[in-house]
């Protein structure tokens, strides 16, 4: 004679180790960011020449500029990415090859609160060429933040460091 046995798990959850919660919120239930991420695109900045004298003279345009900058209800700023594509060119004549277009990313390192708004600092990417200090000003505007971002080369002699300001509104989505 054959004898079936089943056993039926019906409703069980994962064993407490005996100990008794009282949070009414389930262990997986997820939790709501009352942050606001706002996001700007700008698709290129004026060209800003640089170098001359000794030098050939370039100008560098910044391209596909887009920021994102996460903001809590309290105005305090908890995440920000920049990211561009450097564009130079030769102004006039030069026997040197300006640098090829390349990718630059930032991230947030500081936010410091002013009137209606943040400064913040960001870090540039190690892989970023070239090398570039980026501070952007946030003013918030109602629904908006007005951003000015300046990007300021700094791994060069001073005549071939150039400073680009770019001016443009975040939206939230």
């Amino acid at each position: 004679m054959r004898m079936w046995v089943a056993i039926v798990l019906a409703g069980c959850s994962p064993s407490s180790g005996g100990q008794v919660t009282t949070d009414a919120t389930p262990v997986d239930a997820p939790t709501t960011d009352p942050s606001t991420v706002y996001h700007g695109t700008l698709d290129q900045t004026a060209p800003v020449d640089f170098g001359g004298g000794t030098y050939c003279t370039y100008s560098i345009t910044l391209t596909s500029l887009a920021v994102d900058v996460t903001v809590r209800p309290t105005g305090d700023v908890t995440a920000a990415s920049v990211q561009n594509l450097n564009v130079e060119a030769i102004v006039g004549t030069c026997p040197f090859t300006p640098s090829p277009p390349s990718i630059a990313k930032y991230t947030l390192a500081s936010a410091k609160p002013i009137p209606n708004g943040a400064t913040l600092e960001l870090d540039g990417d190690p892989a970023n060429a070239p090398k570039v200090a980026l501070t952007i000003d946030m003013i918030a505007s109602g629904v908006h933040q007005a951003v000015t971002a300046t990007f300021h080369r700094t791994d060069q002699a001073t005549v071939l460091n150039w400073s680009v300001t770019a001016q443009l509104t975040l939206a939230a989505p």
